[in-house]
């Protein structure tokens, strides 16, 4: 099998054993082709168990695509969520990312932009807590300030969202 093909059985295919092949076939192969696992992760016959379990088996595999193939997973349970649904699983894995690469400010922003204050989803002080982690290791750290600056707005928490807004200014005038 090439790659070729497995791109298309990965695309197009609707059938569970046949994906579970390909990849296998794939991961024996040693084939290191990061888009080619976003296309299997995408696949719509595949339940939310099984992308994770194939997200967290390709990061197992080849570390490198750990970043990328998290934060590819976070945006598809973010895109299949009706009300939320599955916007737990889509933080768990933008933290996923964010160990994967504790410089990037992206996977913080993204949980920020997902927050739905009508349902509490994701969950607010995990979502808060994260972001916060966040602010210690990225590289951005006036954005993470702002969005939650943003978010504790949001909640009518006047006193942290001026906190988080006076921190986002001092980090702008130092550049981070």
């Amino acid at each position: 099998m090439n790659a070729k093909e497995l791109e298309n059985i990965f695309r197009n295919s609707d059938s569970s054993d046949e994906l579970f092949d390909a990849f296998h076939f794939a991961m024996t192969g040693r084939i290191k082709d990061e888009e080619l696992y976003k296309k299997l992760l995408w696949n719509r016959a595949l339940s939310v168990d099984e992308v994770s379990m194939y997200a967290q088996k390709v990061c197992s595999e080849f570390p490198e695509f750990s970043y990328n193939i998290f934060f590819w997973t976070a945006q598809i349970f973010e895109s299949i969520s009706s009300y939320g649904e599955y916007y737990d699983h889509a933080l768990k894995y933008l933290m996923k990312s964010s160990e994967s690469d504790k410089i990037k400010h992206e996977p913080y922003l993204k949980a920020c932009l997902m927050y739905n204050p009508e349902i509490d989803v994701p969950e607010f002080n995990n979502l808060i807590e994260f972001v916060k982690k966040g602010i210690e290791c990225t590289e951005f750290k006036s954005k993470l300030c702002f969005a939650l600056s943003d978010l504790f707005h949001m909640k009518g928490q006047i006193k942290l969202m001026q906190t988080y807004k006076s921190m986002g200014e001092q980090f702008v005038k130092e550049g981070k």
